[in-house]
């Protein structure tokens, strides 16, 4: 038995994890055949391992999704932009519409990018300013 989150989920078998609703859902067996037909048959746990870890990226890389996920932006927005970026360099780097865009990030994270990249400034702002052991008056 395996548990993914929502975007695991889409990443996996590129569909809306909302089909679920808080059930567990069996794989079809086209993709047992296909992706773990050797599941439990290896002498280790290492080498068990090893295979379902193959298996779950070759089921992956079969579902030719060519969109980037909110995981990859997230990703560019901290630790390339450090969350100085604008929506729409966000749309035009990454090939999204605003209303798409928009629409994922408030269906994965809560937030729009907008409100996203603000809070994670803000928050940014403050933590360095506790790290530097500011007053409450300073910050």
């Amino acid at each position: 038995m395996v548990e993914l989150k929502p975007i695991g989920f889409y990443k996996l078998f590129n569909r809306d994890a909302s089909i679920l609703n808080k059930n567990y859902l069996e794989i079809d067996d086209d993709i047992v055949k296909i992706f773990f037909n050797d599941l439990y048959t290896h002498d280790s746990i290492e080498e068990e391992l090893k295979y379902l870890n193959n298996s779950l990226k070759d089921l992956y890389k079969s579902q030719k999704n060519t969109h980037l996920f909110i995981e990859d932006i997230l990703h560019k927005i901290e630790y390339v932009y450090y969350f100085e970026v604008t929506v729409e360099k966000l749309i035009e780097e990454f090939g999204w519409s605003r209303s798409t865009m928009e629409r994922q990030f408030k269906k994965t994270i809560g937030f729009t990018p907008k409100n996203f990249i603000f809070i994670s400034k803000f928050c940014k702002t403050v933590l360095s300013y506790i790290e530097d052991e500011c007053t409450f008056k300073a910050i």
